[in-house]
């Protein structure tokens, strides 16, 4: 009996090209005992990589300012879209005033991705009247003024993100850019019909977009739905004997403005050039998983299919197993998600799996039996199942970022299986 079994095993360990037969996968057995189960991780996968064409963009609680380089992923550079109304829903302001300051202040997010380097800040007034009934997406354009609004001089600033995790901070740690008085004048000056209404005030002043020109440097997340972003314009009043110092906030509201971030990806001189193309990227070596505007890794499992050449055989567990390149300057991203595309269908359908990254071992572990059951059985015949990043930083959070991951392809190390992706699958007959 005992030779049997190792009969048994010795040939379910290589791949057929028979006729699929019924009974394979048809329950997935509890995974504590496995006395009796058999594994093999030698099915033969083939990946590539794939352009996303963009993503929606005002859905998330933060916004990112910045850019930065990376050898294999070539440029990522952000702009975030912020609008603004009065804090006030019926603000007055003085006739006879002095702009002394205008500031715009952006709530750190404990959260940044590159290298920690001054930047050289870039603010522009949105010339679109943004509609709030309207999704944008990370490709979504507006029409901006030229002019950079930041007083000269003051342009290059020294982010401090990490003030965001101190708790012996009273206040929220902010990002303050003081810019040019005329964009005050303009705030202050208009005539109180349009301050009254926050339709009429979104069409006079559509907002503005900021970004950073320095290249080489990093993503900063900023958190719009924080009080402390705003846009504050700071006013001596002159009617009185004495110049009465007086300030005016315009803020970011949650049920009527629109806050979102635009993502441009440079991939020219790197691997991944001929994606702006639309075509896909080899994956046997490298797979390229980035978050934002970034890419996917699609993975054929077709050759799982020699499991149905075998009655009675039941599939406890099947995993992906990826390891990834382990970066100093870039930490990888969490987790990722895993979705197909069925047969003639528009959209992805998610796969019931997912999966995360244990630093320590530099290995994702993604759970897909529910996924490939399905398959064997004949209920999915797409054969390609896709990687897609978790957009958002943690489960706690609706917030996202640009990470992304170098991940080791089926074919990364043929002397050295381990380093590989690869389908584990644990298997009883």
């Amino acid at each position: 009996m005992r030779l049997f079994a190792v009969l048994i095993a010795s040939i379910l360990a290589f791949s057929a090209c028979k006729k699929p037969t019924n009974g394979v996968g048809d329950s997935i057995q509890p995974e504590g005992d496995l006395t009796n189960a058999s594994q093999t991780d030698t099915t033969t996968l083939s990946a590539r990589t794939l352009k996303v064409d963009s993503v929606i963009s005002d859905f998330y609680s933060n916004v990112m300012i910045g850019n930065y380089v990376d050898d294999d992923f070539g440029i990522v550079k952000t702009t975030a879209i912020l609008q603004f109304i009065p804090s006030t829903s019926s603000p007055r302001y003085e006739q006879n005033f002095r702009i002394d300051s205008v500031v715009i202040s952006l709530a750190y997010q404990n959260a940044i991705y590159g290298k920690n380097v001054p930047m050289y800040f870039n603010v522009r007034e949105v010339l679109d009247n943004l509609d709030f009934d309207s999704s944008y997406f990370s490709n979504s354009k507006v029409q901006t003024n030229s002019t950079n609004l930041i007083k000269s001089g003051l342009e290059i600033q020294n982010p401090t993100p990490e003030l965001a995790g101190s708790v012996s901070s009273s206040e929220t740690p902010t990002l303050r850019v003081h810019l040019k008085h005329a964009l005050g004048e303009k705030l202050l000056t208009t005539d109180t019909s349009i301050l009254d209404d926050r339709s009429l005030f979104k069409a006079y002043f559509g907002g503005l977009a900021i970004n950073s020109e320095t290249i080489d440097a990093q993503v900063i997340n900023f958190l719009q739905n924080n009080a402390a972003t705003k846009l504050t314009v700071y006013y001596a009043e002159l009617d009185e004997a004495e110049e009465l110092l007086n300030s005016a906030d315009f803020v970011i509201s949650s049920s009527s403005c629109k806050a979102f971030t635009q993502i441009e990806n440079q991939y020219q001189g790197t691997v991944l050039q001929p994606l702006h193309l639309g075509t896909s990227v080899d994956g046997n070596e490298l797979c390229y998983l980035q978050s934002g505007q970034g890419t996917r890794v699609a993975i054929d499992i077709s050759n799982a299919k020699w499991l149905n050449n075998y009655n009675g055989v039941t599939i406890n567990r099947a995993e992906l197993v990826i390891p990834y390149d382990k970066n100093s300057k870039f930490s990888p991203l969490s987790s990722m998600l895993v979705f197909y595309k069925p047969e003639g269908a528009e959209f992805f359908t998610y796969a019931e799996t997912g999966g995360n990254v244990n630093v320590s071992t530099g290995l994702y572990r993604v759970n897909i039996t529910n996924h490939l059951q399905k398959y064997l059985a004949g209920e999915i015949l797409t054969d390609e199942i896709l990687l897609q990043p978790v957009y958002t930083l943690s489960q706690f959070t609706n917030s996202w970022s640009v990470a992304r991951s170098l991940l080791h392809g089926p074919g990364f190390n043929t002397e050295v299986p381990e380093q590989n992706m690869r389908l584990v699958i644990t298997y009883s007959y």
